[in-house]
C-alpha cells in the first residue's frame, strides 16, 4: 500500500505472510485475507510504517500486509494499458531492428550509383555548386 494513503483510502489485506512475526500474529488475530479496510492514519517511523484501521481501532498493522484496493474500472484500465504499452514495445523493437538492419546495409554500400556515401555526398555538392554558379550568370545576364 501507499505508505502517504489519507484517511478513507480502502486497502486490502492482501499478503499475510509479510513483516515480523509478531506483526503477522496480530494481522492473523484481526484480519482476513482478501478482506477491504479503511484507513485511519498512517505512522511512518525510521524502519517500519503502520496503518491504523477505521475496522480495528487502537490496533496497528504494518503496511506491508496491504495493497491498495484497485476497483475493477481501474484494473481494466490498467490492463488495457499494459497490453497498449506492450504492443508498443512489440512494435517498436521490430522497427529498431528493421531500422538497424537497414543501416548496416547502408553503411555497408552507398546508395544507388555510387560506391560510398562519400562519393555521394561529394557528388551532390558538386552538383550544387554547379547549379548555383548557372544561377549566378543567369542573374548577370538578367541584371545587364
Amino acid at each position: 500500500m501507499n505508505i502517504y494513503a489519507k484517511k478513507g483510502t480502502k486497502v486490502v489485506f492482501k499478503f499475510p505472510e509479510n513483516g515480523y512475526p509478531y506483526e503477522r500474529k496480530t494481522a492473523e488475530k484481526y484480519l482476513r485475507v482478501g478482506e477491504t479496510y479503511t484507513v485511519e492514519s498512517v505512522i511512518i517511523d525510521s524502519w517500519v510504517s503502520s496503518v491504523e484501521l477505521q475496522e480495528i481501532p487502537n490496533v496497528r498493522f504494518n503496511t506491508v500486509h496491504f495493497a491498495h484496493l484497485v476497483d475493477v474500472s481501474e484494473e481494466q484500465s490498467l490492463t488495457k494499458q499494459n497490453e497498449l504499452l506492450r504492443k508498443t514495445c512489440i512494435e517498436l523493437t521490430e522497427e529498431n531492428i528493421r531500422l538497424n538492419r537497414e543501416i548496416d546495409l547502408l553503411r555497408k554500400d552507398g546508395p544507388v550509383g555510387y560506391a560510398s556515401w562519400y562519393d555521394a555526398a561529394v557528388a551532390e555538392r558538386n552538383r550544387r555548386v554547379s547549379v548555383e554558379e548557372q544561377l549566378k550568370l543567369i542573374k548577370e545576364l538578367l541584371d545587364e
